[in-house]
């Protein structure tokens, strides 16, 4: 089995070169990184200090899209692959591939066993069941809930939701603009309501119709 984990940036490169140091570093596993019209060059600097990490470029963008950013990361994990993805702050155990390797079994997804920033968003799937749900809902705009309703969604494709000990991600301490993006939203707030009510929605009308 062999891990790809996938990381997103647009204006996080002070984050990603304090964390993805300890993804290049675990065994049987690449590293995807999205520089999602990222300002701070994040691209650019994983070529120069990490030539061993596959970047993603994507030009013309002015305003972060969780779900768009990650479903072009996971388009280059190819055949068995495991995905793992991972917020730009966050970073990873030794050993975490190892375990995660060998927990996850078939007809199984996982997520931490704790929540909260860094975590809310790390989960682990094969990359043949993201593909049969049809990855995240690029209908979500900006950042939040996305990962929820990916999990919804795989729930509702037969898999069963398994955990990891959360202790095997560290997410750095949250910065004081660390919901500020270029681009972004003005009202957070009412963004991530539109969000919630959108994947209520979702949810049940699937309960309904199958």
């Amino acid at each position: 089995p062999w891990l790809c984990f996938v990381v997103t940036c647009m204006g996080r490169l002070d984050d990603v070169r304090q964390t993805i140091g300890s993804l290049v570093s675990q065994p049987s596993s690449s590293c995807v990184l999205v520089d999602y019209s990222c300002p701070d060059g994040a691209g650019r600097w994983a070529r120069e200090h990490h030539p061993e990490v596959e970047v993603v470029d994507v030009h013309g963008r002015t305003r972060f899209r969780g779900s768009d950013a990650r479903n072009r990361g996971a388009a280059r994990a190819v055949g068995d692959d495991i995905v793992c993805f991972l917020d730009a702050d966050t970073a990873a155990a030794p050993g975490f591939s190892r375990h995660v390797l060998a927990q996850l079994a078939d007809g199984t997804y996982l997520v931490p066993d704790g929540a909260g920033p860094g975590l809310d968003s790390a989960l682990v799937c094969r990359k043949a069941d993201f593909d049969r749900v049809h990855g995240f809902d690029a209908a979500f705009v900006d950042w939040g809930e996305e990962c929820a309703d990916l999990r919804t969604a795989l729930r509702a494709s037969g898999l069963d939701e398994r955990t990891f000990p959360a202790s095997l991600l560290a997410p750095l301490p949250r910065r004081a603009d660390a919901l500020v993006r270029p681009g972004a939203i003005p009202d957070r707030a009412l963004n991530l309501e539109v969000h919630r009510s959108y994947r209520r929605a979702k949810e049940a009308v699937l309960a309904e119709t199958g």
